[in-house]
């Protein structure tokens, strides 16, 4: 589901739990009327400082509104993407090593993320056109 859906949907769904009309919520929030109308039908994509107002006027935190990325994984997949870049630097050292390693690594993690796939490839490819 894209963002603004879901940014639609939350607010819908809060809204409605607290008997709220998009009037009342406006009062609230200090957002308009025709703002909220626009993010409930999933019309725009709203900024931060909107959705802060508008979970403020909701009582709520602002990631019930807008779920946000986990950083952790963010900083999982940096550190995958640095080893596959960082390891055919040993083809240096060790003849075929650059191709191998990164074969091995990019057939064991291409389908847990189409970015390793991507990368992987694009690496391989590259190698494999250096050595001829």
């Amino acid at each position: 589901m894209m963002e603004k859906e879901s940014i639609a949907k939350n607010l819908v769904y809060y809204r409605k739990q607290q008997g709220l009309s998009q009037e009342k919520l406006s009062e609230k929030s200090s957002v308009t009327v025709r703002t909220i109308q626009r993010i409930e039908k999933a019309s725009v994509n709203p900024h931060l400082d909107t959705l802060k107002l508008l979970a403020v006027g909701l009582g709520i935190q602002i990631k019930d509104l807008k779920p946000l990325d986990n950083p952790k994984e963010e900083s999982i997949q940096t550190k995958w993407l640095l080893l596959f870049h960082g390891l055919p630097l040993l083809g240096v050292v060790i003849p075929f090593f650059n191709i191998l390693t990164i074969l091995f690594l990019w057939v064991h993690k291409r389908e847990d993320n189409p970015i390793y796939d991507l990368h992987g490839r694009k690496i391989i490819n590259y190698n494999i056109s250096m050595l001829s």
